[in-house]
């Protein structure tokens, strides 16, 4: 969160921990709130100076944002809180606060810090030059039904963009299974997914989702409104009501199925036909350039640039289309640090399809949000380079080393595409 959610969120836990005890428990709250990050003045050497502007929210994440460090800030703070608030309360003719209501205010608040952020993660540019990586810490609390069992696995996902699926569902499994083959040869072993039909009820190969778990674009939508939403379709008809919710077992349906079979091929139809928005800076000198070295830093042999849409039946027109993707529809072991530790038919662990990269310069005036990776720890493509792992992670050791201004001609290219 930036410092002034943290203000709002400590203010308000500091009244509700000790406003009847302590006079001024929001203000102690907001500041305490923030305490992590004022302490980084103290500890990280440029915080003072004017590199990158107030560095401490750029380079705010280490010993300050530990246990070790909230309990140093709570005593230190609980204690200068203390002494300011009894020498107002002696001033005003008033009794002295119960300090260990000012500690419990301020304890609350600088671990309200630590627990409503990211995990961040220090990383080194070949030049020097510093980024730091987040990642989420996922806490389920005050569940409904008691604890969830211990084979219960968990994996964080943002949505995807939505254009352009009808092209990639297009491609033929022959040149999706050609491209595999072929980047065995460059050192990477790029695999299908082979997930369950259930339209055909039959064994297929995946192309949709972050682990390329979903056949088709008509099975991904009646799989998203049934375990997202709850809506049936002909294709999952049973209310996805587990036995303990029986408020939701009471709920009348609208109509059985809910999504009927017209509306469905609307869907698919739309999904489908929905068009890639244009490429953008193509004649500008800084494109070619990141496109040479896009190409120099093997992240074309996974983001393959050039594919061929073959016959989709109900959409004859995009037959024949060459586009660019930047995907090859298949698996790789993206290393350790991006696993989720899930599988999902022959997808593992630590396997992810490599997502498309058309329109990426666009996504903040899409959805407001330039978010990456399958979590959405990336909060920008370089972070989303730098968490690159396992096969991909040459590419991303050719990036971190590469001169600045090649990076950044890069990233013009992949903001254009």
């Amino acid at each position: 969160m930036d410092n002034l959610a943290h203000a709002l969120v400590g203010a308000a836990l500091g009244r509700a921990v000790a406003d009847r005890a302590v006079r001024g428990a929001a203000v102690t709250g907001a500041i305490a709130g923030n305490a992590p990050d004022l302490a980084e003045l103290f500890v990280t050497p440029d915080a003072w100076t004017p590199r990158a502007g107030v560095s401490y929210l750029v380079y705010h994440r280490g010993i300050t944002h530990s246990l070790l460090g909230a309990a140093v800030e709570i005593v230190a703070l609980t204690a200068l809180a203390g002494a300011m608030l009894t020498w107002w309360a002696r001033r005003h003719g008033e009794p002295a606060p119960a300090w260990r209501w000012i500690a419990a205010c301020v304890a609350t608040t600088v671990l309200s810090h630590l627990y409503l952020d990211w995990q961040e993660v220090p990383a080194t540019f070949g030049d020097g030059e510093r980024v730091m990586l987040r990642k989420p810490r996922l806490r389920i609390e005050k569940l409904n039904f008691g604890p969830l069992g211990p084979e219960v696995m968990y994996s964080l996902r943002i949505a995807q963009p939505t254009f352009g699926l009808g092209l990639l569902e297009a491609v033929s499994e022959t040149d999706i299974l050609a491209l595999a083959e072929r980047q065995k040869s460059q050192g990477v072993n790029g695999r299908p997914n082979y997930v369950w039909d259930a339209i055909g009820k039959r064994v297929a190969l995946g192309r949709f989702g972050w682990k390329s778990n979903q056949p088709s674009i008509k099975q991904q939508i009646a799989a998203a409104l049934h375990g997202d939403i709850g809506v049936t379709s002909s294709l999952y008809d049973k209310e996805n009501c587990p036995a303990v919710q029986k408020d939701c077992a009471y709920q009348p349906p609208g109509n059985q199925p809910e999504l009927v079979d017209v509306n469905w091929e609307e869907l698919e139809f739309w999904t489908q036909a929905l068009a890639v928005p244009a490429r953008r800076n193509v004649v500008e000198p800084d494109f070619a350039r990141g496109e040479r070295v896009f190409n120099e830093a093997k992240c074309s042999v996974c983001h393959v640039p050039e594919m061929k849409a073959g016959v989709l039946p109900g959409l004859a027109q995009i037959q024949g289309q060459v586009f660019h993707a930047y995907t090859d529809l298949l698996l790789h072991d993206m290393g350790e640090a991006l696993a989720d530790g899930r599988p999902d038919f022959k997808a593992g662990p630590r396997d992810w399809r490599t997502p498309p990269l058309w329109g990426l310069g666009l996504s903040q005036t899409v959805s407001g949000s330039t978010a990456m990776l399958h979590d959405g720890r990336g909060r920008n493509v370089t972070e989303a380079i730098l968490w690159h792992g396992g096969e991909a992670e040459g590419a991303r050791e050719a990036f971190r080393n590469m001169p600045k201004a090649d990076r950044e001609a890069l990233l013009k290219f992949l903001s254009s595409i």
